[in-house]
């Protein structure tokens, strides 16, 4: 799949257009993410639920405008699964961003639906342990902000080359359905998702399989927004 490392590859050339290509981006300590709520006109961050699940390549999940105005989403935050001893991961990862109109849920396994909009080749994000409450998390690659209507919903793939790329949630004692609900404030409301399949390599299994239909897992982060 090397041409997931290209600064064009077939998704984006399909929609002539290339993408900017964040070549380091390494993310090692800093103060907890706290929630903020939005000002008149101001930023805003939504702090997800810690860290009760594994980790995984990447995950589908949604957000919704729940508010009465449009916003933009400024970063995605997460965090990747510690590999001790070290204090943030010391193997690089490619990382990619993907987005869809709508509801992830259903769309996971048709390319149709999706276009690229971020992607890095040597991401490092920091560590998130199990059931870290006041965990530091490091923003995705975007390569603009991601504008949502009121009362409007988007999909979000984040993918990665490594399994612990990225901390998920899982609903203990149950599972998650796509698209229930798992986190929300007063502007925006985040819904689960399945998790997308690397084991053949990136170019092989992008969405072409999940790993389960039936059992969602919860984005774990933060999400940075501005009402407009």
């Amino acid at each position: 799949g090397e041409w997931l490392l290209e600064e064009e590859d077939p998704l984006t050339a399909a929609q002539g257009k290339s993408l900017p290509v964040v070549e380091d981006l390494r993310l090692s300590s800093g103060p907890p993410d706290q929630p903020e709520r939005a000002s008149e006109g101001g930023l805003g961050r939504m702090v997800t639920k810690a860290r009760t699940g594994n980790c995984w390549h990447g995950i589908f999940f949604d957000i919704e405008n729940i508010g009465d105005r449009p916003l933009s989403v400024k970063a995605i935050k997460t965090g990747s699964s510690p590999e001790p001893p070290a204090p943030v991961r010391e193997d690089r990862m490619a990382c990619m961003v993907f987005l869809c109109e709508g509801s992830a849920a259903g769309k996971e396994m048709d390319v149709s639906h999706w276009k690229q909009v971020g992607v890095g080749r040597q991401i490092q994000l920091p560590t998130v342990s199990y059931g870290e409450p006041d965990a530091y998390y490091g923003a995705v690659p975007l390569s603009s902000p991601i504008r949502i209507e009121a009362g409007g919903t988007k999909g979000v793939c984040v993918f990665t080359d490594s399994w612990r790329g990225v901390v998920l949630r899982a609903k203990l004692g149950s599972r998650f359905e796509a698209g229930e609900t798992t986190d929300e404030d007063e502007h925006i409301r985040l819904g689960a998702g399945l998790l997308p399949v690397n084991d053949g390599g990136f170019e092989d299994g992008m969405f072409k399989e999940v790993y389960s239909e039936q059992c969602g897992d919860a984005f774990v982060g933060a999400i940075e927004y501005e009402l407009e």
